[in-house]
C-alpha cells in the first residue's frame, strides 16, 4: 500500500500544560545556540538537563550571570542554573559516554547543538591536530554523535535527536571544500554525523541547518 508519513509532534508549546511531561537534554550548553534554545524551552515551561564541563557556584558574586554575546562559559551557566526549569548535568564533553548517559536519562528528546571550535592553520598539520583529540570535529561531530544516539538507545526514553548542522554540509561544494581545509574537517564530520542518524532506526531524528546562525 502507499506509504504513510507519521507526523512528529513539537518538542514543546508555549502554554502547553503538557509540557512538564517532556523533558529535553541540551548539548552546546554555552553556546550561543545553546543558551538560546533553553531559555525557550524554559520560557515554554518545558524541564531541560543541560551539559556543562565545570561546575556552577551561584553563590560566587564574582560571576556576574549574563547570556549575552560575549559572556563567558561561567557567567552563561551561572545565569541558566537559576531558571526554574533548568537542570545543569556535570560531565565530560560530548565524547564521554557516562556523561551523556547521564544526561538523556528520563528524557524524551535531545538537542544536540554542540560543534567544534575553529583550529584556524592548525588543522592543516595533522601531527599538531590529531583525530583523536577530543577537540577535534570528528570526536566532536562524528564519535559525538555516535556515543549520544547510544546513549539516547540505552535510556529506553530519549526516542529524538534534533541535531543542528550547517549550511554547505553537501561534501563536495565549494564551501564545504573551504571550510574543511581551515576547519579540521568540520563540516565532512558533521556530514558524517548525520549519516549515522539516518541510518538509525532505533531513534527519531531531525536535521536543521541553518543558513546563518
Amino acid at each position: 500500500g502507499p506509504s504513510r508519513r507519521v507526523p512528529i509532534p513539537p518538542l514543546a508549546m508555549a502554554g502547553s500544560s503538557d509540557n512538564s511531561a517532556q523533558k529535553v537534554a541540551v548539548t552546546g550548553t554555552t553556546g550561543r545556540l545553546g543558551r538560546q534554545a533553553i531559555l525557550q524551552l524554559d520560557k515554554a515551561n518545558v524541564p531541560v538537563k543541560a551539559l556543562i564541563r565545570k561546575p556552577v557556584d551561584i553563590a560566587d558574586k564574582s560571576i556576574a550571570p549574563s547570556i549575552a554575546k560575549d559572556a563567558t562559559g561561567a557567567q552563561v551557566a551561572a545565569y541558566l542554573a537559576a531558571l526554574p526549569n533548568v537542570e545543569l548535568v556535570l560531565g565530560d564533553d560530548i565524547t564521554d559516554k557516562a556523561s551523556l548517559e547521564a544526561l538523556v536519562k528520563d528524557c524524551t528528546a535531545v538537542l544536540a547543538l554542540h560543534g567544534p571550535r575553529p583550529t584556524g592553520l592548525k588543522s592543516l598539520c595533522p601531527p599538531l591536530n590529531p583525530e583523536s583529540d577530543p577537540s577535534h570535529a570528528r570526536s566532536i561531530n562524528y564519535v559525538g554523535v555516535q556515543h549520544l544516539i547510544d546513549a539516547c538507545i540505552k535510556s529506553k526514553t530519549c526516542k529524538r535527536i534534533v541535531r543542528v548542522t550547517g549550511k554547505g554540509e553537501a561534501p563536495y561544494s565549494f564551501f564545504s571544500i573551504l571550510i574543511n581545509m581551515l576547519g579540521s574537517m568540520a563540516k565532512a564530520w558533521n556530514y558524517e554525523g548525520e549519516q549515522l542518524l539516518r541510518n538509525c532506526k532505533d531513534i527519531s531524528y531531525t536535521i536543521v541547518r541553518p543558513g546563518v546562525m
